[in-house]
């Protein structure tokens, strides 16, 4: 605005022209730009400034919103069942830590051999595998009755065979 501004009589007579409808949007424009200013504080200008306050709040609450969404104006809210599902989620995590922090602490994988605890889990799985290959070992060497059975009849029928 490169006019000066009019004193506070041509502000006076101005507010009420807006009153009585005959400002023009660039009248109304500077005459919102002055109730801006430490001018306008004048008990004079108080009832301008609730009635155009009014009407740029009522303005700016019927027209649409753009680029700015609801939740953004005046903070996110959820509903009441998510401060629920945080609090459950919440719990099943620290009881999945402490299951977890307990098992670490007290292995289920125990072996006494030899009057020795071992408590390491590969340590177990190595000393069961050296028991069952020794138990199988075992085995091989032993004769099975079939086995028996079958040196029997062999030698049976080398004598025979011989006479």
């Amino acid at each position: 605005m490169t006019t000066p501004s009019p004193h506070i009589e041509q502000w006076l007579q101005l507010a009420e022209r807006y009153f009585a409808a005959q400002t023009t949007e660039s009248e109304e424009t500077e005459l919102r730009a002055f109730l801006n200013t430490p001018a306008a504080e004048n008990e004079a200008f108080d009832e301008l400034r609730a009635v155009m306050g009014y009407a740029a709040a009522a303005r700016r609450r019927h027209t649409p919103q753009t680029g700015i969404s609801h939740a953004t104006r005046h903070g996110l809210r959820h509903p009441a069942w998510f401060k629920n599902a945080a609090a459950v989620l919440l719990f099943c995590l620290i009881g999945t830590t402490s299951v977890g922090i307990y098992r670490w602490r007290n292995p289920d994988c125990i072996a006494y051999v030899e009057g020795r605890r071992i408590t390491d889990s590969k340590a177990v799985i190595g000393q069961m595998k050296r028991a069952m290959h020794s138990a199988m070992a075992d085995k091989a060497e032993t004769p099975t009755a079939e086995r028996q059975l079958r040196d029997m009849f062999s030698t049976l029928e080398t004598l025979s065979t011989d006479n």
